[in-house]
């Protein structure tokens, strides 16, 4: 098996107080929702203009139960997207269609890692400072500079490439390969057979415990997250900012 610095195990050993707070570019949804599962009919190879774009992108979600996306570094989210830019391996996502939503099991940081790109909000930008109540801690804040810093100077703005698509031959030499390669570079996407949400929910747990080890606690929190003190635990750590976990 081929590892990629990508993986969840790799993930788990960066923790630290240098990280981009991506938490804000993919929305979370109440797993317990109306609508009846859908045939996983999805697309299985997942492009920048479908991310982009008006009808995939914007129907990405994370279970209410997932943990927060802020445990990249900067140097990280610019590993994943050179790497998508580049043609190299990027592990596939896990994904879950029902209804309406597409939600996210496993991948929020890879497809959170190009959504910044995208959006270049990298957490202190437009969606993030929306998300957040137009507060983020100074912390939140470097960070986010630093990653676009890294981001603009190792590989450019996507707005800049964007820009280029149609006169590739005008780009300078280091982005011409680049450009070439967005046209056909995809992230992989595998989706969880049609099941209930219960099913769906319990492949969360057995794909993040088996490749990256939860705290105790944390898990005790994500599986009792309906009842007052894990509601009360969540917000208090986020201040009260980002998802109404209350709601």
């Amino acid at each position: 098996m081929i590892e990629s610095p990508f993986s969840e195990e790799v993930l788990a050993g960066e923790m630290g107080t240098d990280y981009a707070n991506l938490d804000a570019l993919i929305p979370r949804e109440d797993f317990v929702i109306e609508d009846q599962p859908t045939p996983n009919a999805g697309t299985e190879r997942i492009s920048i203009t479908e991310l982009e774009g008006p009808f995939f992108g914007p129907s990405l979600r994370k279970p209410d139960f997932q943990r927060e996306t802020n445990r990249w570094t900067p140097t990280k989210v610019v590993d994943l997207i050179r790497a998508f830019v580049d043609g190299d391996l990027i592990p596939a996502v896990i994904l879950w269609k029902a209804g309406r939503f597409v939600f996210v099991i496993d991948g929020a940081h890879r497809l959170g890692a190009l959504l910044a790109w995208i959006l270049d909000d990298y957490g202190d930008n437009t969606r993030s400072l929306d998300y957040f109540g137009h507060w983020i801690p100074d912390e939140q804040r470097e960070a986010a500079i630093r990653t676009r810093e890294e981001v603009e100077k190792t590989i450019g703005k996507y707005q800049d490439y964007k820009a280029r698509l149609s006169n590739q031959a005008s780009a300078p030499t280091h982005m011409q390969k680049r450009l070439a390669n967005l046209a056909t570079a995809h992230v992989i996407g595998q989706w969880v057979p049609r099941t209930d949400k219960k099913s769906a929910e319990d492949s969360f747990f057995k794909i993040n415990l088996a490749a990256t080890p939860i705290d105790p606690t944390e898990s005790r929190i994500l599986k009792s997250r309906r009842s007052a003190s894990a509601i009360a635990a969540r917000a208090i750590t986020n201040g009260g900012r980002g998802h109404k976990y209350w709601a």
